[in-house]
């Protein structure tokens, strides 16, 4: 007995397919579809559910394992090594739906004391930023940049002349090291 979508729909089921009761899957052999093999009713909507539903499990377990990092692309790939067929779109929504988030662990990181007792350096520039000759007019800059290690600190002196870095310095801690004896 073989059972199509076009003599389903003559049945009056239509958008229900008759589908062969196999096992499927990586690492499961397909035996051969027999005229008497069990059938199984499957609507479209229904086994696309069913499929969410196992995928979405999937979704869970590998965010747990990435200690919820993983966003749709890691995500995708580390569902693709795991051998399921399956696209970032789909993946997304999945997450989307189902509250799936990246947490993230990276703080925010204050660099700036505006409120302390020393004293502010004058402003000499006063926002003309051309010089007439080289090592007339320096400037400085700090940033930071966050490393698989952690923070890492640059300070970076410019020729505004130029427009080069004559001096440069980095640190993994912003203060600065004490002074021997004191």
């Amino acid at each position: 007995m073989k059972s199509t979508a076009t003599e389903s729909q003559q049945n009056g089921f239509a958008g229900l397919w008759m589908l062969p009761l196999v096992a499927t899957g990586p690492g499961a052999i397909d035996p051969p579809v027999r005229a008497n093999a069990p059938l199984m009713v499957c609507h479209a909507n229904h086994c696309r559910a069913a499929e969410d539903m196992v995928l979405l499990a999937h979704i869970r377990e590998q965010h747990r394992l990435s200690v919820n990092s993983d966003g749709r692309p890691r995500m995708t790939e580390a569902l693709k090594e795991l051998g399921l067929d399956v696209g970032h779109r789909r993946v997304g929504r999945l997450m989307r739906q189902n509250g799936v988030t990246v947490v993230r662990t990276r703080e925010y990181k204050v660099t700036t004391d505006s409120n302390h007792s020393f004293n502010i350096a004058p402003n000499l520039l006063n926002r003309n930023f051309s010089a007439d000759r080289v090592n007339q007019k320096w400037v400085v800059d700090i940033s930071y940049v966050w490393t698989h290690e952690g923070w890492l600190y640059l300070a970076a002196v410019l020729d505004l002349y130029s427009r080069r870095v004559i001096g440069w310095a980095v640190s993994n801690r912003m203060k600065r090291d004490p002074r021997p004896g004191k």
